[in-house]
């Protein structure tokens, strides 16, 4: 196995070790030309479900937890109604930030329950707790519900 240490500048106290496995195969590894970050396994993905067919009588809502600062897509859908042929809205809210994304759809039919067309929202969100909620402009009953799917990336800026 072979080894490449470096050393900090005079200010600094701990050293970089860059160790490579025995192998027979030859491997290249390419560092892009450029300034940024290059990822060890402090990168992290996660998928949370705060809510899943949840009933949109008062608005679904969940909780989720983020361990670092994130990049979230949010995804999510349900279903209402109307009284008459008109607009629906679907919006999804994340606490202290607001409406993330709104999904509008339309229906001609009167008192027909219409699933939304898919919903996504992109929001950078910081380390801890959050509640994410979906709330409906139309008429709602015991029949709609409403699911809510989040992908964070970890991000370091």
């Amino acid at each position: 196995m072979s080894k490449i240490r470096l050393t900090p500048n005079a200010s600094g106290t701990g050293t970089v070790t860059l160790t490579v496995p025995s192998t027979s195969t030859d491997r290249t590894i390419s560092l892009p030309d450029g300034e940024g970050t290059v990822l060890t396994s402090g990168f992290g993905v996660d998928v949370f479900v705060p809510f899943n067919n949840a009933d949109l009588t008062s608005g679904a809502s969940g909780t989720f937890t983020l361990n670092t600062r994130s990049k979230c897509l949010f995804s999510f859908g349900g279903s209402s109604y109307r009284s008459s042929g008109t607009g629906m809205t679907l919006t999804l809210a994340v606490t202290t930030i607001g409406t993330i994304a709104q999904i509008f759809w339309y229906t001609n039919e009167t008192n027909s329950h219409k699933a939304s067309p898919p919903g996504y929202g992109i929001q950078t969100l910081d380390a801890g707790t959050w509640t994410v909620t979906l709330t409906s402009n139309s008429n709602v009953d015991g029949n709609d519900r409403g699911s809510c799917s989040i992908l964070a990336i970890a991000t370091t800026s």
